[in-house]
């Protein structure tokens, strides 16, 4: 039954989410009741965990396999090395806990711990940034469509303390790549170069 069917929902029918930018590979959720304004709804996560991190791997640089952030005790301090997609070189990055003397900056990376809706933590991918707000790309957060180059934004505060990202979730705070105006999109031309630095074949 499609969505505006003539039929109203049943309970213990699943609930379909088609592909979409956040969404990539869909979703599908139970309904457990229906009333008569109502249908409520059970669902769970069935991305992997990894993914928002690939999703940010992606959208600008290779991430190695030294220290990853979900398995290092979310320490936002050296967890994780970053080479650019173009050369394969190391970047530098420097960190920035919620509440720094530095404004957070486009193409950094904010950084949230494991909590209540995101077990395994999560990072995403800051576009822009204006006067009021910062504005997050990213994947396996929430289930939504983009209405625009991001999936949300969230409000900029600053005090005589620093610098807040003021999100719903818990930051750590953001990374900022040095030299990020030289990152470029991963795409299909650097595919074969960046696996044959890093794919082994066993024998």
């Amino acid at each position: 039954h499609p969505n505006g069917s003539k039929k109203k929902p049943q309970k213990d029918s699943f609930i379909i989410y088609p592909r979409g930018r956040g969404m990539p590979f869909g979703h599908i959720a139970v309904i457990t009741n229906v009333d008569q304004d109502y249908v409520y709804i059970a669902e769970q996560n069935h991305e992997f965990h990894y993914w928002s991190a690939d999703y940010a791997r992606r959208a600008s640089t290779i991430f190695t396999d030294d220290g990853y952030f979900i398995d290092d005790d979310y320490n936002l301090y050296g967890w994780m090395d970053i080479e650019g997609n173009d050369q394969l070189q190391p970047l530098n990055e420097s960190t920035h806990p919620n509440g720094s003397k530095k404004k957070p900056q486009k193409d950094s990376f904010v950084i949230c711990p494991r909590g209540r809706g995101m077990p395994f933590g999560h990072i995403a991918v800051i576009t822009n940034v204006d006067q009021d707000y910062v504005y997050i790309a990213e994947q396996n957060h929430e289930f939504h469509y983009w209405s625009a180059d991001c999936a949300r934004r969230a409000s900029i505060i600053f005090t005589d303390d620093g610098y807040f990202i003021d999100d719903d979730y818990n930051l750590y705070g953001w990374m900022e790549i040095e030299g990020n105006d030289q990152l470029q999109p991963l795409n299909e031309s650097s595919i074969s170069r960046i696996l044959r630095k890093y794919q082994t074949f066993d024998e």
